[in-house]
């Protein structure tokens, strides 16, 4: 049985009238399925989600949703379960959300409103013990199993016959040579923000904490006439500081990608906008953000590096890993 003949026995769907695939989702697969009297997305997860991650997340998407519409939950099949599994994946299927992507100079505000509006609802989250598979950021293994490839990787040359190294080398193309350059730099700041991360984890700093989206930015978020429609994409979401969700939003939405750095004056705009909108982290919390964004292109850096180390790489844009590193060096004289 295909997955839509069992989308139409499972669902109260008569008849599917059309079928079309999506982009997005990085690591899921995703239709647009139209239904005789509503439009539906079709999730197909990554081989590797389980059913615990995905029935956590269901679980917190119907809490989010019956206090933010704009959160989508999953829809209950005939015998009341929310996702089924077909050849070892997870399918589940969803609302079509109204709206266009968020982009523009005119929806960073539009965004900062609407993200402190989902803090307020996260941090009263009954549940904040940890998601299956999501680990929270201070329990980030830093990639070390992959970590001594990686170094090993970044040491070959261009003339290179090793398979990693020729990978790297080949995929990486003319931004090669300004990775592999900063290899000790790259070395230095894993652990610099592995003791980071533990330091603040066992400091007495109060923190607040909710559920984290952990992917904030304008291609999550859906708008019409100015407002937001739909916050998507619940992949990695999982309690957590809420510091992680606001620092990295504001680089999504304050970042100057031309010169790799942060505009001050849209993020103290960003942050002002948020505080006014009753978001609950605090300004204590704000000297904290700039070392976060940091820790977050750091990661970002090396969950890139391991995917062409591996092979397991799901968008390899090397140009977007040396914006990275050089944010990660600019930033370092910057304070909000």
């Amino acid at each position: 049985m295909t997955i839509w003949e069992q989308i139409h026995t499972r669902y109260e769907i008569e008849p599917i009238t059309a079928v079309a695939p999506l982009s997005g989702g990085e690591w899921k697969t995703l239709w647009r399925l139209d239904g005789a009297q509503a439009a539906y997305v079709v999730s197909l997860s990554h081989p590797t989600t389980t059913e615990a991650s995905v029935a956590y997340e269901h679980r917190l998407l119907h809490h989010l949703h019956a206090h933010l519409p704009q959160v989508p939950a999953p829809l209950s099949a005939r015998d009341g379960s929310s996702f089924f599994v077909d050849q070892g994946r997870i399918s589940c299927l969803f609302p079509w959300m109204p709206g266009e992507m968020a982009e523009g100079d005119d929806v960073h505000w539009v965004a900062a409103r609407f993200l402190a509006r989902f803090h307020q609802v996260s941090v009263r989250y009954p549940d904040l013990s940890p998601r299956p598979d999501v680990p929270a950021w201070s329990e980030w293994d830093w990639h070390a199993a992959a970590w001594p490839a990686i170094q090993a990787m970044l040491t070959t040359t261009p003339e290179t016959q090793d398979p990693i190294g020729r990978h790297f080398w080949d995929i990486c193309g003319v931004w090669a040579t300004a990775i592999a350059n900063r290899r000790q730099y790259i070395a230095h700041e894993r652990s610099h923000f592995k003791r980071w991360i533990a330091d603040l984890a066992q400091s007495d700093r109060p923190l607040t904490t909710g559920l984290l989206h952990d992917d904030f930015h304008g291609g999550n978020l859906l708008m019409a006439e100015g407002e937001v429609t739909a916050l998507l994409d619940w992949d990695g979401c999982h309690p957590d500081w809420l510091l992680f969700d606001l620092s990295n939003a504001l680089w999504e939405f304050c970042s100057d990608d031309e010169n790799h750095t942060l505009s001050m004056s849209d993020a103290l705009a960003f942050l002002n906008v948020y505080a006014a909108a009753a978001g609950p982290v605090t300004k204590a919390e704000f000297d904290l953000i700039i070392p976060a964004i940091r820790c977050r292109r750091l990661i970002e850096i090396l969950t890139a590096l391991r995917g062409i180390a591996t092979g397991e790489a799901w968008d390899e844009s090397p140009d977007y890993l040396v914006h990275n590193l050089i944010a990660l060096e600019n930033l370092q004289t910057v304070r909000l």
